[in-house]
């Protein structure tokens, strides 16, 4: 997702694109000396948000207009027998144009992750008729972010503002693994909104839902999150 006020995924809600990487929403890089922070709730399964759900905290500094570096951590405050760290990611981006930027991300081996993983990606907003489009394609490896082959992620993500204050989303997420395609494609669609709060704050909220594959969502899914920019 690109929000309005920080700039700003996933509805990812901690699925594809966004799982892999710090920042759970489609943000552009800069200005510089910009300061971010997102508290998100991501439960995989809306009838049980107390105990099926995801805590992350994410933070962000821009170096410089093209330059991005964030920290993000999935806490397991609402997930059933979870630690309170299940995870913590590092990354980076940067921009190569104002619509377009490169992203890597790292999953450490901290909390009850157990192998570092990897990712790479690229960020991409275009107009559509009189929308604006955000895609973000990225493929990640090694333990961290998959036990096998290659993860491969494509968020497509049409907008349309309502006044001022809203900006509703549409996130198209399809994910697979080069080690079987087919076995493991699935898509989801998830209808999200940001709410302009004030000049420093949005909050975001929405649903996800499995919609072809293999491997897309079982459940409905649910995120509501706060973010602030300064």
């Amino acid at each position: 997702m690109r929000r309005s006020v920080i700039g700003c995924l996933l509805l990812a809600l901690a699925t594809t694109v966004s799982a892999q990487h710090y920042d759970p929403y489609y943000v552009l890089p800069g200005p510089k000396g910009r300061i971010a922070a997102d508290l998100g709730l991501f439960a995989d399964d809306v009838s049980r948000i107390a105990d099926a759900s995801s805590t992350i905290t994410a933070g962000k500094l821009s170096i410089s207009d093209e330059w991005e570096v964030g920290l993000a951590a999935d806490l397991g405050l609402l997930r059933d027998h979870a630690g309170t760290l299940s995870s913590v990611q590092v990354g980076t981006k940067l921009g190569l144009d104002e619509h377009m930027a490169l992203t890597g991300a790292a999953v450490l081996p901290l909390g009850e992750t157990d192998d570092l993983g990897l990712s790479v990606g690229l960020m991409k907003t275009f107009l559509a008729g009189q929308h604006m489009v955000n895609t973000w394609t990225s493929a990640a490896l090694l333990d961290g972010y998959t036990g096998k082959g290659v993860a491969l992620s494509v968020l497509i993500e049409p907008t349309r503002s309502v006044g001022d204050r809203i900006t509703g989303y549409l996130d198209v997420n399809v994910r697979s693994n080069t080690e079987a395609l087919g076995d493991e494609l699935g898509i989801d669609v998830g209808p999200n909104v940001d709410i302009n709060w004030n000049q420093t704050a949005t909050i975001n909220t929405g649903l996800s839902f499995g919609v072809a594959g293999d491997a897309k969502q079982d459940d409905l899914a649910f995120t509501l999150s706060l973010l602030m920019a300064y």
